[in-house]
Formats: structure tokens, C-alpha cells, sequence
């Protein structure tokens, strides 16, 4: 029904007012959903939906709707991810590894702008003396 809606402000609020009303949508309706909603919309949709979705729905969504809704359907539905889709911990940097990685950096952006320099220079003959 969403689908009819030429405007997309109209069609969200279609679908917030049903899953508010406990609507509980499909697997392949919530793939049609990526076509004329917002992604936060399918995100609300999707916390709601009718389990189990089937790995197809669930492939299809993955990389568009939020990871971590996705992984939760995902388990609930029996379907087994990839390990490459599991939500990763950014890694706990020390203020040492802090320090040593600003300093690399600081030397990397510093060569960086001294062979820019050099390169101009030749470019346009203004040769240092």
C-alpha cells in the first residue's frame, strides 16, 4: 500500500502509524520497503517484523538497516551470518599506542607536504638557490 505513495513523507508516516498499531510486515515486504521509505523507517519495521525472515530478506537488508537490528532478526530467524558480519568492538587504543600513531601521522602529513612543495616548485621553475 506504502508502494502507492508518490511522496515519501506520506508513505513513512503509513508505516510508522503500522507498526505503532502493531503491524507486523514480511520479509519481502520490508524489502520493498528499501525502495520508497526512509532506512530508519525499515529500521522500526524491521524490529517488529514477522519471524522468521527468510536468509534471502535478511542478505538483501544487510548493509542497508542497522547491524545490530539486523543481527538480532537475524538470530532470532535461525539464520547463521557470515563471521565477516559481526559487529566489531572498535579496538581499545593505550594513550601510548594514542601518542605513537599521532606521531606517525604527523610525519606521514609532513613528507606529504614537503614533496607537494618540491613538486610545485619544479612544476612552476621557482628552483630554490
Amino acid at each position: 500500500m506504502a508502494q502507492n505513495y508518490l511522496d515519501v513523507k506520506s508513505a513513512n508516516r503509513l508505516i510508522k502509524k503500522a507498526v505503532l498499531n502493531g503491524v507486523h510486515f514480511t520479509g519481502e515486504q520490508l524489502t520493498d520497503m528499501l525502495y520508497y521509505v526512509d532506512i530508519d523507517v525499515v529500521n522500526q519495521a524491521l524490529k517488529s517484523a514477522a519471524l522468521p525472515l527468510s536468509e534471502d530478506n535478511i542478505w538483501t537488508l544487510h548493509g542497508v538497516v542497522d547491524d545490530a537490528i539486523l543481527s538480532e532478526v537475524a538470530q532470532k530467524s535461525g539464520v547463521s551470518l557470515d563471521d565477516e558480519f559481526v559487529i566489531e568492538e572498535p579496538p581499545v587504543e593505550t594513550a601510548k599506542q594514542r601518542r605513537k600513531r599521532h606521531r606517525e601521522e604527523l610525519f606521514e602529513g609532513a613528507g606529504m607536504t614537503m614533496m607537494m612543495d618540491i613538486f610545485i616548485d619544479d612544476l612552476f621553475g621557482k628552483k630554490k638557490q
